[in-house]
């Protein structure tokens, strides 16, 4: 089975989910599509307060793609700007 990378946001709306529903961790696991043992992980980090600060890890193709898309809008918007900065610069040679 290949290993899936969760966010932090995802693993606690999880575990907020198993808290607020009174299902059980097998309950929500499989509604949820994740395995028993990895809810009930996330459970007890969760109630320790030591869920990882860690970025969080891209898991799907939409992902992917978003955070293609955000690098290149930010990459364009640093462009825009480096231009504006150049116009000004020549436009003031000029007078």
């Amino acid at each position: 089975m290949k290993n899936k990378n969760y966010t932090s946001e995802f693993k606690v709306k999880a575990v907020e989910m198993l808290k607020e529903s009174q299902q059980t961790i097998g309950q929500v696991s499989k509604e949820l599509g994740i395995g028993d043992s990895t809810l009930s992980k996330w459970k007890q980090q969760y109630e320790a307060g030591t869920f990882s600060s860690e970025p969080a890890k891209v898991s799907s193709s939409s992902d992917k793609e978003i955070a293609r898309l955000t690098a290149e809008l930010k990459r364009k918007t640093m462009e825009v700007e480096i231009l504006k900065k150049a116009t000004a610069f020549f436009a003031k040679e000029s007078l």
